[in-house]
């Protein structure tokens, strides 16, 4: 197998998944605990640069499959895009507008409901709340990134362009330079650091996106320095994490996440086993961090209202009360749980047969003959 061959999944990748995901999971819940800044908790904000890494993660696995396509169809491509994303926006989002339609009359209510205005909803609808239009995330807060990487999407075919028309090594170190610009641009003009700047989605997105496809794009014909080390990709996985819990700059952890990534397509490449890896609970868990990420608000929303009708315990809560540490674990498994539930029963399913399901009626009415014939 060639460099420029090599297909078929790339399982760190895909196992990583599911702790980075756990990771924002378990920052956004922190919201319930009433002192949360004064806690050892507020080290999790050194590490959201986590949630670059699935939009790098996802412009390497679109090179990865669609980057050496001859015959790229774009409408097949979209189509089988939007079943992979839209089914599961749309059952959360509808999850929360149920809260804003009839959630006070039944005493459900959310903990910031500026955020559950119905004149926003066309616009989660249609994907757009992140494209400048919406300047106050509302409804299913996470899945601002859902809009802005259907964004990217779109614009898809631009990334294979620039790929035909620029070699790899070219077009990685465009890519970087853009990364480093921005991040550098944030700093400059706001005072956050990269991961943490709110707004400006769509930039944050594309220059993640393009740095992840054009390191995929990249590894058809070339290596990175140190990718082939015997378990590289675990030396970079914990050098990650130690990196954001020491409050690194997070360009650097996402520096490192590149090498990473190289090192796992090393690793394909070599045909090597890894125990950790490869391992298909990993895998499996990895494979539900899509849904985890977006039905985890939702579930948290509905749980804690049950649980102060249930109970009378309010939220949020101190950390040091045990009753608030038991329902923030609860919270945790409820999220697991229902994101495992919702993956293989209703995201998985769809994602596989909704497109072929268009697909076979597009056939079925080109095949049809017109009222004339």
């Amino acid at each position: 197998m060639t460099r420029n061959d090599l297909q078929g999944e790339i399982f760190e990748l895909r196992s990583l998944r599911f702790p980075f995901c756990l990771l924002i999971v378990i920052y956004h819940f922190t919201n319930y605990f009433s002192d949360y800044e004064t806690t050892q908790w507020v080290i999790l904000e050194d590490l959201a640069f986590v949630l670059d890494f699935f939009f790098i993660l996802s412009g390497f696995v679109m090179a990865h499959v669609y980057g050496k396509t001859e015959n790229f169809s774009y409408t097949r491509y979209i189509n089988r895009r939007f079943f992979r994303i839209y089914p599961l926006h749309f059952l959360t989002l509808m999850s929360l507008v149920l809260v804003a339609i009839v959630g006070r009359s039944i005493g459900l209510e959310a903990s910031n409901p500026e955020r559950y205005s119905l004149e926003t909803v066309w616009l989660h609808l249609t994907m757009l709340h992140a494209w400048f239009f919406d300047p106050v995330i509302t409804f299913n807060v996470p899945s601002w990134s859902v809009s802005a990487e259907w964004f990217v999407y779109l614009i898809f075919p631009v990334f294979l362009w620039a790929a035909r028309r620029v070699p790899g090594g070219r077009l990685l170190i465009y890519a970087a330079v853009a990364a480093a610009v921005w991040y550098a641009a944030t700093l400059w003009v706001t005072g956050y650091s990269y991961p943490q700047l709110e707004g400006f989605a769509l930039f944050r997105v594309t220059v993640d996106f393009m740095l992840g496809f054009a390191l995929r794009q990249f590894l058809r014909t070339g290596s990175l320095p140190f990718t082939r080390l015997k378990h590289a990709s675990r030396i970079y996985a914990a050098l990650m994490g130690v990196l954001g819990v020491l409050g690194f700059p997070p360009i650097l952890p996402m520096i490192v996440f590149v090498w990473f990534a190289a090192s796992a397509y090393e690793r394909k490449l070599a045909g090597q086993k890894d125990g950790f890896y490869d391992n298909r609970v990993f895998n499996r868990l990895g494979d539900s961090a899509f849904a985890l990420y977006l039905t985890h608000m939702p579930v948290a929303i509905y749980a804690t209202n049950i649980i102060e009708r249930l109970t009378g315990v309010t939220l949020p809560g101190p950390s040091s009360d045990p009753v608030v540490v038991v329902i923030f674990i609860l919270l945790l498994v409820l999220a697991v749980v229902t994101a495992w539930l919702v993956h293989n029963l209703v995201e998985q399913p769809i994602a596989i047969y909704g497109p072929k399901w268009v697909e076979s009626v597009f056939r079925l009415r080109q095949r049809r003959p017109s009222a004339v014939d």
